[in-house]
């Protein structure tokens, strides 16, 4: 993506500067690659051009264990930075994934998440104003105070979004945020923290602001705001998914078995109660 900021800092106050936020080290799920065919069902449907237009820029999608939301959020950022780079004009643009469902990932709350977007909205060369605000009000005191407010993070990654600037140097990002495995997160409080917070972005009513969310159980993550458009991975889609990799893998891996062996593994391996 372009990137244009002014060069007020140099590289190495940037350095240090993300040193002391500390994002966490995230480690995205290891998942198959994409078996063409899949995925099309948001890839092309309405709802995702919707939302990488900005028509309807804060979408929750929710489906049982096994339904491969985090295959699908993987696919739906490739597609959007791919569309980005199709239309590229001089805004600067990022496009962050942040998963809660690797194991891995786990201990992740809404201090990690914040940390992380800022780190990630923070370009080469350069450090966004509010955060080097807070950097500087930090270092008055030894040691430095670590960045552990999660509402004075709050305030700093709003500020970025809305345009880090007074003078309109540094217009607002048009940013697009796709969280995977919301209900992974290790604490029902935290799951609730980091809901508020996506409630508290989306009563910004930024234009540049779009956010795509997964997780497994509706109910967990409630109340939503009117603002949101919640949609259910359909069953049907994600068995005819699965249906379109088993045949390309036994077609292709397994073709030295025979036609009835074939057959066999795909009559076992697919059907309605199938889970990726």
């Amino acid at each position: 993506m372009s990137r244009r900021h002014e060069q007020r800092f140099e590289v190495k106050d940037q350095k240090k500067v993300l040193e002391w936020l500390a994002p966490p080290d995230l480690r995205p799920p290891v998942t198959a690659p994409r078996c063409p065919g899949t995925n099309e069902w948001l890839l092309n449907g309405e709802l995702f051009r919707d939302w990488e237009a900005g028509e309807k820029q804060y979408v929750f999608l929710h489906g049982t264990v096994g339904c491969g939301k985090t295959t699908l959020l993987k696919s739906a950022a490739k597609s959007c930075r791919q569309t980005l780079e199709e239309i590229q004009d001089h805004s600067e643009t990022f496009v962050i994934t942040f998963f809660f469902s690797s194991t891995t990932n786990q201990r992740f709350g809404l201090n990690e998440l914040l940390r992380y977007l800022i780190a990630q909205l923070s370009p080469l060369n350069s450090v966004p104003d509010a955060l080097y605000e807070m950097y500087r009000t930090s270092t008055k005191t030894f040691p430095p105070k670590p960045p552990n407010d999660d509402e004075e993070l709050t305030g700093v990654l709003s500020k970025i979004l809305s345009g880090d600037s007074p003078s309109g140097a540094n217009p607002a990002p048009q940013t697009y945020i796709l969280l995977d495995g919301l209900d992974e997160i290790a604490t029902l409080p935290e799951c609730r923290k980091v809901t508020k917070l996506l409630n508290d972005l989306a009563a910004l009513g930024l234009q540049s602001l779009h956010i795509l969310v997964t997780s497994r159980s509706l109910e967990l993550v409630n109340p939503w705001q009117p603002v949101w458009e919640q949609c259910a991975i359909p069953a049907q889609e994600v068995a005819q998914d699965i249906e379109r990799y088993v045949s390309r893998v036994v077609a292709g891996e397994l073709s030295h078995l025979s036609t009835d062996s074939q057959q066999k593994i795909k009559t076992k391996l697919t059907g309605p109660k199938q889970t990726m």
